[in-house]
């Protein structure tokens, strides 16, 4: 009869005379036992190690293959060529997605409230698209001052593209020769465009085909558009040369190789097409004809901002130019001009006062007996959080980059 002795919890086995401990034993290991004879641990050790010596043999020998494999020229030339066209890959969704969701956001706020029906749509597509322009090179400035685009000075700092760097990306590739392209001749660029597409779609909401005073107004500005982005892209081809001896003249005898410099920038071209045309634009629209009292207040809003934001980039220019940082390292790092902020924030609150100011949008703030505040305190509000998220966004940035770089 079992007497329970033999239940597999006991730590003994009755049959074993010389009390043998029962493998299901949660106390002791059988392995550990002090009868293991030393022979068998040292043949252990002995075979622990050389599987060791023959893991780090392994290894190294794999390292040896992988380095000589990749060094091989057709296959470091193809790793290289890889990886910049991944870059570019990344650069081009990460960028399409940003401008995509940029025009996505207002174009359902349209849908969302039926606006733009009918011959109205090229009424909302003028403010709309215009307002967007403002509002996007706002954002812009505020990443510029915080730090955005500083390889290609874009930061108001100086910079330079050595020989070597030339071949990492396509934005140093396609620099022109010992300069770069500044976002001035950018600016200028695309007023030029912007003014050639315009000549043609000034005309098209006139449902009656009759050119009236508002009409030519448009086409007015149209053709400033196109001359002053005309003479900016040729300024900026005039002061290339000029822009490479204050480069030099302001980093003075330093540390840096010349003959490695295949680029280099001083962080501003003295340009004043692109500021001349923000200017005009904002003075000459604010104050054309418009269908009602609000209408004409609502246009004065962004029109001022946008010539608020136009003076005070010329106080950048001179504060750039006439009183430069005087220590050598601090030029090669953005420099924060202050007037920067505030042209941001008139670009940003003047563009999407623009957006708003379309004819549906004033008809419906009539009907609803709003007032032309009602459209600043909204879009004041509305533009410091913008602001203050971009701001973020770089300091996360800057945060990520010092933690990982020191």
């Amino acid at each position: 009869m079992d007497d329970g002795t033999n239940s597999p919890s006991t730590l003994f086995d009755d049959e074993n005379s010389h009390q043998n401990v029962s493998p299901d034993s949660f106390d002791l290991e059988l392995e550990s036992r002090d009868d293991t004879p030393l022979h068998s641990t040292s043949m252990s050790s002995s075979s622990n190690n050389y599987k060791k010596s023959m893991a780090q043999f392994s290894s190294l020998k794999r390292d040896s293959i992988m380095s000589k494999l990749f060094n091989h020229p057709i296959i470091s030339k193809a790793v290289s060529g890889f990886g910049s066209l991944a870059t570019l890959i990344f650069n081009i969704l990460n960028y399409g997605l940003f401008i995509y969701f940029l025009i996505q956001l207002p174009t359902g706020v349209a849908c969302w409230n039926l606006l733009g029906q009918g011959v109205k749509v090229f009424n909302l597509l003028a403010h709309f698209i215009k307002g967007g322009v403002f509002f996007s090179l706002g954002i812009l400035t505020i990443a510029r001052y915080c730090g955005g685009f500083t390889k290609l000075g874009g930061a108001w700092n100086y910079s330079y593209i050595t020989k070597q760097e030339k071949g990492l990306s396509v934005l140093y590739r396609i620099q022109p020769k010992e300069t770069m392209i500044t976002f001035e001749m950018i600016e200028s660029s695309l007023i030029l465009f912007y003014g050639s597409t315009n000549i043609f779609l000034e005309h098209l909401a006139s449902e009656d085909g009759v050119w009236t005073p508002k009409d030519l107004q448009h086409l007015s500005i149209a053709f400033m558009y196109i001359g002053a982005g005309l003479c900016g892209v040729i300024t900026e081809l005039k002061l290339s040369q000029w822009r490479k001896d204050k480069f030099y003249d302001q980093i003075g005898e330093s540390t840096i190789d010349r003959e490695a410099l295949a680029n280099v920038s001083p962080g501003l071209s003295p340009n004043p097409f692109p500021v001349f045309t923000i200017f005009w634009t904002g003075l000459l629209m604010s104050q054309h004809a418009q269908a009602s009292m609000l209408a004409t207040k609502v246009h004065v809003q962004w029109g001022n901002l946008l010539t608020y934001g136009s003076l005070f980039r010329v106080i950048t220019f001179f504060q750039m130019m006439y009183f430069p940082l005087k220590e050598k390292s601090s030029l090669f790092r953005p420099s924060k001009p202050l007037t920067e902020l505030v042209v941001g924030f008139c670009l940003l609150c003047g563009g999407l006062v623009f957006m708003e100011s379309t004819d549906q949008s004033i008809a419906a703030m009539e009907y609803r007996g709003l007032t032309a505040m009602f459209t600043i305190n909204v879009s004041v509000g509305v533009i410091a959080l913008v602001m203050a998220w971009i701001m973020v966004v770089f300091a996360f940035k800057d945060w990520l980059k010092k933690k990982m770089y020191g």
